[in-house]
């Protein structure tokens, strides 16, 4: 069977350069799966899990958005945040909501910066639930 190369890169690191069966991202507007042989394409990641196919198993990776590229059999992923799901606790994701939630930010900047995450700490806590159950 024919697999794609998925590469998925943070600032920080390359986190895979690996062969796949299959992969499904998570976009801004729905979920969006990759077999070889997948036309090209580019597309704005929205924050959620990415599933990838190797080998009959199934591993999972909480992103946080970037952009996913598709070209030549080459499935490019590029965010800021990239944790295998395994990684995420319930209990230190409720823990940080509680803090975020006690918190007042006074300026514009800081009250964006709340709101992201927030909106980070609650996406990741549903990608860990989901995990868990």
């Amino acid at each position: 069977m024919a697999e794609l190369k998925l590469m998925v890169v943070t600032p920080e690191q390359t986190l895979l350069d690996c062969q796949s069966e299959s992969v499904i991202v998570p976009l801004i507007d729905g979920l969006m799966g990759f077999l070889p042989g997948h036309a090209p394409m580019i597309g704005r990641l929205g924050p959620g899990v990415m599933k990838v196919q190797q080998g009959g198993t199934t591993k999972r990776y909480f992103l946080e958005g970037g952009f996913v590229q598709m070209d030549r059999n080459v499935l490019s992923v590029l965010t800021n945040i990239a944790i295998p799901v395994e990684q995420l606790k319930v209990a230190d994701l409720q823990a940080r909501l509680k803090t975020l939630d006690r918190e007042t930010p006074a300026t514009p900047a800081e009250k964006l910066a709340h709101q992201r995450q927030l909106s980070q700490t609650k996406a990741m806590l549903r990608a860990a639930s989901v995990s868990a159950a």
